[in-house]
């Protein structure tokens, strides 16, 4: 399509203050400016948590305005465009890759319902206690990536990504039920 760029993990070399390829921590302080012909499909989940401030523009050919207390998560494939602020944003960024969202447990049971939901859903309302309790893993996976090395370092984040990720299917259940209940033959059929 056209103007459209291709954004990876990879791409965000000068913008983040951890990436290895898999993880990226993306440093979303300031002003986000990307007005005019900004057009990124995602080559990754982007999970981003809105602190202060307020963010509109357009995902997956949808308005949006993101507004503190709001997690935005995009998946591989989504096209994000026309991103801006009027004020300071700050917020919390987590840039995951194709490969690594395979190895995290969680979304193995819950994840053909969960995309769906947020192909149609990226935006998701917290309560200041959740932001809370996302915060604390965020941390935590921000303290071990720039802290050690060796294979039980990454194992420990895949563990903190495991468990953030079960907090959100807990937050996206409380705002559509049918999110948590199994699929069966009827719906499908129907």
């Amino acid at each position: 399509e056209e103007n459209l760029r291709t954004t990876s993990i990879d791409a965000l070399s000068g913008r983040t203050t951890y990436n290895d390829g898999e993880i990226a921590i993306v440093d979303t302080s300031g002003h986000i400016d990307e007005k005019g012909n900004a057009r990124f499909k995602l080559d990754m989940t982007l999970l981003f948590i809105c602190l202060e401030g307020e963010v509109e523009g357009v995902i997956n050919n949808k308005p949006v305005s993101i507004k503190k207390n709001d997690m935005v998560i995009c998946a591989p494939n989504f096209i994000i465009e026309n991103m801006s602020n009027n004020d300071k944003v700050k917020g919390m960024t987590l840039c995951l890759s194709p490969s690594l969202m395979l190895r995290v447990k969680a979304l193995t049971s819950n994840s053909w319902d969960f995309l769906q939901y947020i192909k149609h859903n990226p935006i998701i309302p917290l309560t200041d206690e959740q932001v809370g309790i996302f915060l604390q893993y965020y941390e935590m996976m921000c303290s071990s990536l720039n802290r050690c090395t060796g294979n039980q370092h990454k194992e420990i984040v895949y563990s903190l990504l495991t468990a953030f990720f079960y907090e959100l299917f807990t937050a996206v259940e409380l705002l559509s039920p049918q999110i948590g209940r199994n699929i069966t033959s009827a719906d499908l059929i129907f």
